[in-house]
């Protein structure tokens, strides 16, 4: 019998022993796993960044901004628009004056409006009321037979 007990011992000591190591090596394996992502996604990110700075480049390089083609209109208004407080003021002189009639705010002057107010027929009104008051004690009747 005691034999037995310390052949079961044993077996449960291997199997503890047995786990420890499972668990130790997937904890080993998965911090691998981890770190091949984070250095896959590290080499992606500086090609990534190397292309746009390749791309940035050739644009630098090769751009050329093409002439806008303006309208009669657009031109006119490009040469008759003031782009500078100094040009406004050498402007200044060229410009139309425009003359404004003096209104009279003097409250005497001003004429006084006119109202119209109509009064409201409240017949109609009354009628419906009674209508209603007729309803309710009609109502209570039937309610207390």
């Amino acid at each position: 019998m005691d034999d037995l007990v310390i052949l079961m011992v044993i077996i449960v000591i291997l199997m503890v022993l047995i786990i420890l190591l499972y668990v130790i090596e997937n904890k080993e394996y998965k911090e691998d796993k981890v770190d091949k992502k984070m250095n896959n996604q590290i080499k992606r990110a500086k090609i990534d960044m190397q292309k746009l700075e390749e791309i940035t480049e050739n644009i630098e390089r090769d751009y050329k901004p093409s002439n806008i083609e303006l309208t009669s209109y657009e031109k006119e208004q490009e040469q008759s628009a003031i782009i500078s407080y100094q040009e406004l003021l050498k402007n200044r002189d060229n410009q139309q004056t425009i003359n404004i009639d003096k209104v009279s705010i003097d409250p005497e002057d001003m004429p006084l409006p006119s109202f119209k107010v109509n009064l409201m027929n409240y017949e109609k009104e009354e009628a419906f009321l009674k209508a209603l008051k007729q309803l309710q004690s009609d109502l209570a009747r039937w309610e207390n037979l």
